[in-house]
């Protein structure tokens, strides 16, 4: 009990007031201490001279070295609180940026459905009829449209001859297309630049690329498509166009999280 009650005085943070308490109660009483001669129990102050310099040469040296101690308990208390409003500042700023980062990638994904809802494909169907040929119009639109580019130029398509797009419905697809893996590129980037916690970096990753599942699918499929087909044939598909999203596949593929332990 005893030294539970005298560590409760010793603790970090009641130790300064300690030390003063102490030196209080030595500078009230030690005129009296030093002013008693022999068994008198009244001090005597007939000689206070002496005892004034015996008493500031005794204390002197132990008040400098309390006065050290308690200016190295204030800084080292000045120090901690220091670290502590630091480490909230930084926990603070590091909020802010995954927020930002947040807002940034669903601003981009955003971007990314919009434009997934606007492509727009346009086809000419030909039909050969008792030896006269009709063309048959056909417009697709959104994820469809994707879908139905990877199914035009798929290999070993034996209807690619049957097709042609209509030339600013396939200007129009290759620019869709090239907006929404921008978006895609400029999400993935925020993504694996942040200090968001790796299963949200995963997730986001995920995501991001299912959204650009066809549009991937639809550049390999070209890739064959032109080696399997005569120029006449996947010209009208704009395939070289498409050959050219290249840079944004293979950039992309380098933007998957890292899953190393420094995440």
């Amino acid at each position: 009990m005893k030294g539970s009650i005298l560590g409760s005085f010793l603790t970090k943070e009641n130790l300064p007031r300690t030390i003063i308490v102490c030196l209080s109660a030595l500078a009230i009483f030690s005129p009296y201490l030093f002013t008693r001669y022999g068994d008198a129990s009244w001090p005597n102050f007939t000689d206070t001279g002496e005892i004034g310099d015996t008493i500031g040469g005794l204390t002197a040296p132990v008040i400098g070295l309390l006065n050290a101690i308690l200016l190295y308990l204030t800084l080292r208390r000045q120090d901690e609180e220091n670290s502590r409003t630091m480490n909230e500042i930084k926990k603070q700023d590091k909020r802010y940026h995954n927020d930002k980062a947040e807002r940034d990638i669903e601003k981009q994904v955003s971007l990314i459905r919009d434009r997934v809802n606007q492509v727009s494909l346009f086809l000419r169907k030909i039909n050969n009829n008792q030896g006269s040929a009709t063309r048959k119009k056909e417009i697709y639109e959104g994820i469809t449209a994707l879908h139905m580019y990877v199914m035009l130029i798929r290999e070993s398509n034996p209807l690619a001859d049957r097709y042609s797009v209509r030339a600013t419905s396939g200007a129009k697809f290759i620019e869709d297309i090239s907006t929404l893996m921008f978006h895609a590129s400029t999400a993935l980037t925020i993504n694996k630049a942040s200090n968001l916690p790796l299963p949200v970096k995963l997730i986001n990753y995920s995501y991001i690329k299912s959204q650009i599942y066809w549009v991937e699918k639809i550049y390999r499929n070209a890739l064959t498509f032109k080696e399997s087909h005569p120029q006449e044939i996947y010209s009208r598909f704009y395939i070289d166009d498409i050959i050219e999203l290249g840079s944004y596949v293979n950039f992309i593929a380098t933007l998957a999280p890292n899953t190393t332990s420094d995440e």
